[in-house]
């Protein structure tokens, strides 16, 4: 196989997986809860969650689905919940496809959210302009306690093709390397 045969190959791959790497990009959020009552009153606890673009409607709106968060940290009352505990019920963006606000918590469907009573249940109605509704439960008590909840960051996430191009183009350089060695000791 010759050095431009090679290099054709190279170049294919790397376009082909920047192409499917760049058809969703993941996209992380930070979240802040304050409990305004109950038992946990005061107490500020931040979470962060990661949702796919591939999901985001064409001109914005809301998504009600389940199962849009993946990477979800979040540590409230001394439990932490990750996304097989907490569970999603919308997303909802603004026509630019950024994420305005979410609805998520431990009793999530489609759609909506519920609290159990008697529960370690919290659902988190997050907003980026305005202060949603966090409300939680606990064991100890048979009421439903409310709170604020804000979105506050879009953090950053590495380019999903940078690894692999550079793996390529590490793979070209050696090619060629090897090629000019092979050259000169002729």
């Amino acid at each position: 196989m010759t050095f431009r045969q090679i290099f054709r190959v190279a170049a294919l791959l790397g376009f082909a997986l920047a192409m499917a790497t760049a058809a969703a990009d993941p996209i992380s959020i930070g979240f802040r809860v304050t409990p305004m009552s109950g038992p946990l009153a005061g107490t500020t606890s931040t979470g962060s969650f990661t949702y796919d673009t591939s999901i985001v409607p064409v001109g914005g709106g809301t998504v009600a689905a389940t199962g849009l968060l993946s990477d979800l940290v979040f540590t409230f009352n001394g439990i932490a919940f990750d996304e097989t505990t907490v569970n999603t019920g919308s997303l909802t963006f603004d026509p630019t496809g950024q994420l305005v606000f979410a609805l998520f918590g431990t009793n999530c469907g489609a759609g909506f959210c519920n609290l159990t009573p008697g529960t370690n249940d919290f659902l988190a109605a997050p907003a980026f302009s305005f202060p949603g509704l966090f409300a939680y439960t606990t064991p100890a008590t048979q009421m439903i306690f409310s709170g604020e909840a804000f979105l506050f960051a879009r953090l950053p996430l590495p380019e999903p093709s940078t690894l692999p191009l550079l793996v390529i183009g590490l793979a070209a350089a050696g090619v060629v390397l090897r090629r000019r060695a092979h050259r000169t000791s002729r």
